[in-house]
C-alpha cells in the first residue's frame, strides 16, 4: 500500500473541525467542545444569530443531499423525500436550539430557504456526477470525527465531494470564498482519511456551493436567492499530503498532551467568522461565562484513542 495511505495508521486523530478551531485559538476550542474527561458541559451562545440560523439551514441540507446520494439509483425527479428530510432536521435543530435554553430576536430560517436550495442543486445536479459510483456518504472515518459528505468514484479515481452553504451579501467576495478550499485543512483531512479507507492515494476535493446572495432591494424587504455552484476540482498533491500528515501529527500530539499553541492573534476575535465575532468574545472580554449570556449544554465525547486506517 503506498505511504500515502498508511500514514494515518497509529495516529492520534481529531476531527479537522476540532482541529481549526484548536489551531485559531485554544480557549475557543476549549469553550466549544469541552475538556478531553470524556463527558463535559460545553458553553453555547443563549442567543441564536444569523450565523446560528445559516449554519442550520447548511445542516438541514446535507441532511437532504445525504438521503438523495444513499438512494443513489432513485430517479433525480424524486426530489420531495430529500427536501422534507432537510426540513424536518431544521425544525429538529429549533427544537433542540430551545431545549437548550437558546432564544432568537430574528425570525428564524424559513423552510423554503432550504426547500429552494435543495430544488436549484436537484435541477443543476449534471450528468458527469451522476454517472459517479457512490462510495460513501457521511461516514465517519475516525473514532472523534472526520466525516465527508460524499465520495464517488469513476474508472478508478476517487474523488472526495464537499458541498458548502454560503451566505453572502455581495458576490464579489464568492471567487475568494472558493479559493480558500485549495489549502483547506478539511480537505486534506478527507483525502487523508479516505486515502487510508480505499488503500491508495486521493487527492481531488470537489466543492458544491449553494450560494444564498442577500437582495436589498428599495422599498422591499430584504430576501435571500439561492443559485448552486460548482468550484474546479481541487488537487491535493501527495508531497503536500503528506507534508500536511506530518504536521497534523504534531498538533494532535499536542492536543492529546493538553500543550497550548504560545501566542494569540487577539485580532481574531472580532473576524473569528467572516467579520463576524467570535461566539465567546464576551466571556473572554467581557463579563465572562454566566447563564445570561450563555449555556451549558451536556454533549456525549468519545474517550481518544488510536486510529488504525482500514485498507478495504
Amino acid at each position: 500500500m503506498h505511504a500515502f495511505a498508511t500514514s494515518c495508521k497509529e495516529v492520534i486523530s481529531y476531527g479537522p473541525s476540532e482541529t481549526t478551531d484548536y489551531l485559531a485559538c485554544p480557549t475557543y476550542h476549549r469553550y466549544r467542545w469541552g475538556t478531553d474527561s470524556g463527558r463535559s458541559p460545553v458553553w453555547t451562545p443563549r442567543e441564536l444569530t444569523q450565523k446560528d440560523f445559516s449554519a442550520m439551514v447548511g445542516a438541514a441540507i446535507h441532511a437532504g443531499l445525504a438521503v438523495r446520494w444513499q438512494n443513489a439509483s432513485t430517479p433525480v425527479a424524486v426530489a420531495l423525500a430529500p427536501a422534507q428530510v432537510g426540513v424536518d432536521a431544521l425544525n429538529r435543530q429549533l427544537q433542540q436550539a430551545q431545549l437548550n435554553g437558546q432564544h432568537w430576536r430574528i425570525d428564524p430560517p424559513s423552510p423554503s430557504l432550504v426547500t429552494e436550495g435543495l430544488h436549484r442543486y436537484f435541477a443543476w445536479e449534471p450528468a458527469w456526477l451522476t454517472d459517479q459510483t457512490v462510495c460513501l456518504v457521511e461516514q465517519t472515518l475516525g473514532p472523534v470525527g472526520g466525516t465527508p459528505d460524499l465520495v464517488v468514484q469513476q474508472n478508478g479515481v476517487a474523488t472526495v465531494v464537499d458541498f458548502k452553504t454560503l451566505w453572502l451579501r455581495d458576490l464579489r467576495y464568492l471567487p475568494e470564498r472558493l479559493q480558500a478550499y485549495h489549502t483547506s485543512w478539511q480537505f486534506h483531512d478527507y483525502c487523508w482519511r479516505v486515502g487510508a479507507h480505499v488503500g491508495r492515494p486521493v487527492t481531488r476535493v470537489l466543492v458544491i456551493g449553494f450560494v444564498y446572495q442577500l437582495i436589498k432591494e428599495r422599498g422591499e424587504p430584504d430576501r435571500w436567492e439561492v443559485r448552486s455552484i460548482v468550484n474546479e476540482p481541487v488537487t491535493v498533491s501527495t508531497d503536500a499530503q503528506q507534508r500536511w500528515v506530518e504536521y497534523a501529527r504534531t498538533q494532535w500530539a499536542d492536543m492529546a498532551g493538553g500543550h497550548t499553541p504560545p501566542g494569540r492573534d487577539l485580532t481574531r476575535c472580532a473576524n473569528m467568522g467572516y467579520n463576524a465575532p467570535c461566539d465567546y468574545y464576551e466571556a473572554c472580554h467581557g463579563a465572562g461565562m454566566n447563564d445570561v449570556t450563555y449555556t451549558r449544554v451536556i454533549q456525549q465525547h468519545v474517550t481518544r484513542r488510536r486510529f488504525h486506517a482500514s485498507s478495504d
